[in-house]
């Protein structure tokens, strides 16, 4: 989905919420829209927090850096929240299972639990790539598949949140992200079911 398309489809939002579906009118549309550019990348991060986006990032051994017992992991500057910790070499493959958070953008491993000359390997959750207010119609959302339809409506959120005369769209809308994002997020829990299932059943 690009930016255009998602501002399209949150006007058809707008559309549905108000006037018993009729398009609002010119003036109104462009403020909207105005108001779209503004909340767009706060919705893509919104998003993101409920559909994540896996990361990876590799450290190899000589560029580790070491401090006292630890080795101290510096997250990217898209880093979101943490998944799981690894390290290989051309030989193995394991988890690191016993890493801590030392700030915010900082992780902290044990020396003794990366072997000698293996690459640590992070998985981590992070924030989309950056979408300026100005940016051009056919730029690309950076979201989860399955949760592009949550954007075109966070967008309407957003745009009537905060004020009296647009308050009652507002709540029909929400309700509508509501009842969405349970189903999508239903639909994440029943398909990991079904692996399981698949896995177990051989």
């Amino acid at each position: 989905m690009n930016k255009g398309r998602a501002k399209e489809l949150a006007l058809r939002w707008l559309d549905e919420a108000t006037l018993n579906g009729q398009p609002a009118g010119a003036e109104l549309t462009a403020d909207y829209v105005d108001k779209f550019n503004y909340f767009l990348y706060d919705v893509l991060t919104y998003v993101a927090a409920i559909f994540r986006l896996s990361r990876t990032m590799e450290v190899p051994p000589e560029e580790v850096v070491a401090r006292g017992p630890y080795y101290v992991v510096t997250m990217p500057e898209d880093f979101m929240d943490m998944d799981m910790v690894k390290a290989y070499s051309d030989t193995t493959y394991y988890a690191i299972p016993n890493y801590q958070r030392e700030t915010e953008k900082t992780i902290l491993i044990r020396r003794d639990d990366v072997k000698k000359g293996d690459t640590i390997e992070v998985f981590y959750f992070g924030l989309p790539k950056a979408v300026a207010v100005d940016a051009p119609e056919d730029t690309e959302l950076e979201i989860v598949p399955k949760a592009e339809q949550l954007v075109p409506l966070r967008l309407a959120i957003e745009a009537t949140a905060g004020s009296d005369e647009t308050s009652a769209i507002s709540a029909y809308l929400e309700n509508k992200w509501s009842n969405m994002v349970m189903n999508l997020l239903g639909e994440q829990r029943g398909a990991y079911n079904q692996m399981v299932e698949r896995v177990y059943a051989q």
